[in-house]
């Protein structure tokens, strides 16, 4: 008898806690279930009403377009992952407010992807954004005190490691009214990223950042990703404006994250100043003790040039004003925002300045430097090439980049084969890792 009562007790037992785990499993269920509908309302809506929207965050914060599950390799399959890095022609002549170009094709395919590079002109502003993977001497504290001190914001594109190494200076970011945004957990360049692990993988690299940020602070990053290395492809662009970012380029941007090889602050001065213009978008790193030292005088040379310093989070119904409705019942292709009604447009002033005039072409990329030339080319009568050939040295002449020197002497060769080979011949295992100065002679391959 006694032993039966303690069966019956032990089994009542057993009930009530699996009644009560259940209870708590449904609970959680319908938890997560109300979650994900709120995150892919957008979504649902697009399904329903056909039309490609994009919920302007509030906060600020994301709004997929896609659920994840929908994000597969076969989805994006026949967008092209051929790698491309970020380059744009520098403005010339300088100091005179000139805007950056780009090749019309580059500006289509970042337009189709609501990529963001130069904004459009007629607002005099311009927008200052800091790239941040590691701190460097205390250089971030002090761009903080500053913009605090000259009341203007900054897009700070922050990878995992560093929230994590720094987690009180991204706190004070978004405290002190930051615009915060992702550039990835590793820093993978996206193009390399896809090939090697998958539309799965690139997800993880952006997902996993913002889920670090969440972590910290509660909130999502700002809807803008700044692809590392100025790397990308269609398929990248997709595949990051699927997860409801835009991905931002630049206009502007100069060889300032070096740490032993800091730029002189004139010098640095000197050129971002020669080269400001209506619309840039200012790719500056924040680990830089010359961007550190010379951003107040900057922000007041800038202000006095009767800009403003612009924010981007301000300007989303702008940005989204070039995706429309998407025509017929089919769901939105990989990436898709543009209809007929809606056409790829370039910008005029890109054109004209394309047409009118060959700009000095330089490419400014994050973490190297690449050069094309430029867009028309003007006679010359030099016959310093074939003396240069003969003799086997080239004296550095004034704005002379090493594309130039590369496609003016062998113009029928490949130009990044040949300034690979001029930097081997100068001891410099990288073109990206050589300097060049007018007056000065280097020898050719």
């Amino acid at each position: 008898m006694g032993s039966s009562l303690k069966s019956r007790v032990k089994i009542l037992a057993l009930t009530l806690i699996f009644g009560l785990s259940s209870v708590l499993l449904l609970s959680a269920c319908e938890k997560d279930q109300t979650d994900e509908t709120v995150v892919n309302s957008s979504t649902t809506s697009t399904t329903e009403t056909t039309t490609v929207e994009t919920t302007v965050p509030t906060e600020p914060g994301l709004s997929t377009r896609l659920p994840i599950e929908d994000m597969t390799d076969e989805r994006y399959a026949d967008l092209s992952n051929e790698p491309m890095s970020w380059w744009y022609r520098v403005p010339e002549p300088l100091y005179e407010g000139v805007r950056a170009g780009i090749d019309d094709d580059i500006a289509a395919l970042i337009s189709k992807y609501d990529g963001i590079w130069q904004r459009p002109a007629g607002k005099k502003q311009v927008y200052i954004t800091m790239d941040e993977g590691y701190e460097m001497e205390g250089a971030t504290p002090l761009i903080l005190d500053t913009a605090k001190e000259k009341d203007f914001k900054i897009h700070f594109f922050i990878t995992a490691g560093y929230i994590e190494d720094e987690s009180e200076l991204v706190q004070r970011m978004v405290d002190e009214g930051h615009i915060v945004c992702n550039h990835s957990v590793w820093h993978k360049n996206g193009p390399k990223c896809l090939e090697e692990e998958g539309v799965a993988g690139y997800i993880e690299e952006i997902n996993g950042a913002n889920e670090t940020f969440r972590n910290l602070t509660g909130e999502d990053f700002a809807p803008f990703f700044r692809p590392p290395e100025g790397g990308y492809s269609e398929r990248a662009l997709a595949v990051a404006r699927d997860l409801g970012y835009y991905d931002v380029f630049w206009s502007f941007a100069y060889r300032d994250w070096v740490a032993d090889e800091q730029p002189d602050p004139d010098e640095a001065m000197d050129k971002i100043m020669g080269q400001l213009h209506d619309g840039s978008v200012l790719l500056l790193h924040a680990n830089s003790r010359t961007n550190a030292q010379i951003l107040g005088e900057l922000v007041d040379r800038i202000r006095a040039e009767g800009y403003t310093i612009g924010s981007l989070l301000d300007e989303l119904d702008e940005i989204e004003g070039r995706t429309s409705s998407a025509a017929g019942d089919s769901e939105p292709q990989p990436g898709e925002i543009e209809t007929p009604e809606t056409p790829v447009v370039t910008t005029a002033e890109t054109v004209a300045e394309t047409e009118t005039q060959p700009p000095e072409t330089t490419a400014e990329v994050e973490d190297s430097s690449y050069e094309e030339s430029p867009a028309e080319e003007v006679p010359q009568e030099d016959s310093s090439s074939d003396d240069a050939l003969s003799s086997g040295t080239y004296v550095v002449k004034e704005n002379d980049t090493l594309w130039d020197i590369a496609t003016n002497l062998y113009p029928s060769e490949d130009p990044i084969d040949m300034m690979t080979a001029i930097a081997a011949a100068n001891g410099e295992d990288s073109y990206e890792e050589m300097y060049i100065f007018e007056g000065e002679p280097i020898q050719l391959p």
